[in-house]
This record gives C-alpha cells, sequence and structure tokens, in this order.
C-alpha cells in the first residue's frame, strides 16, 4: 500500500486496510466503508456486487515434505512460461488473471496453497494440479 499509495488494501483471509485510519487489518473499519458505500449508492448491496466480476478463491495445504528443497524449483520449471513472483514463497500469475500461491506455514509443518479463478472448478482443478506436481 505504501508502494502504490493505495487508499484501500486487504489479505487473502478478508481483512481490510484503510489508509486514512491506520496500517493494519481492521474489520470495523471495512463493515463502515461498506456501510458508506450503502449509504451513498442507495442500492441494495447485490445490486452493487453484480457490478463486479466474480472470482472464486480457495484454499488448501499439504504436509511439508521431508526434502522440500526441490518445491521452488520443480514450479519454477513447470511454469516457465509464465509470471512468477518468489518474494513470499511462490506465486504464479497466469495471462488470464487467474493466480495460484504456495508458501511454506511460518507455525505448521505443511505447504499452503490459495488459488482464485473465475470459476470454483478451476480454482479446485489449479490446485489439485499444484499438488500433484509437488507429489512428483
Amino acid at each position: 500500500m505504501n508502494k502504490n499509495n493505495s487508499l484501500l488494501g486487504g489479505e487473502g483471509n478478508g481483512g481490510v486496510i484503510y489508509r486514512d485510519c491506520h496500517l493494519g487489518r481492521d474489520s470495523l473499519i471495512g463493515a463502515a466503508v461498506i456501510l458508506n458505500l450503502l449509504s451513498n449508492e442507495k442500492k441494495s448491496i447485490s445490486e452493487i456486487r453484480n457490478n463486479f466480476p466474480y472470482y472464486f478463491i480457495e484454499k488448501s495445504k499439504i504436509k511439508l515434505p521431508s526434502n522440500n528443497m526441490n518445491i521452488s524449483k520443480k514450479l519454477k520449471a513447470y511454469y516457465e512460461n509464465e509470471k512468477i513472483i518468489d518474494i513470499d514463497g511462490i506465486k504464479i500469475e497466469f495471462k488470464n488473471d487467474d493466480w495460484v500461491h504456495i508458501r511454506e506455514s511460518n507455525t505448521e509443518p505443511i505447504i499452503r496453497i490459495i488459488a482464485e479463478t473465475k470459476s470454483q472448478k478451476d480454482t479446485l482443478a489449479l490446485i489439485e494440479k499444484i499438488k500433484n506436481i509437488l507429489d512428483e
């Protein structure tokens, strides 16, 4: 948010961050933003929601393999023609705006997999594909 001077941000867990208050997740601020929008737009939340594209996010996890050194290498090789961001785990961004993020948990011996696509079926399939690649 600082880098892009964003007014509003969020995290995958649904946490809302509103710069004018502070740069931390805040559910009450999130609720206030929605109530303010409803008040200004004079529309139902369903009407407002229908103006935005639909995306489906799913979260999954697998047990951390004993030899996890090859995870990054496997994913980068398999998706060499896609945009890969490796700042915090591996995030693969596809040309159709789908994405998947794979990272080791900081608190458990697992790998977290989070994917987002335009259909729930595709999101689940992408997660299964990642699991299969890591299982090879």
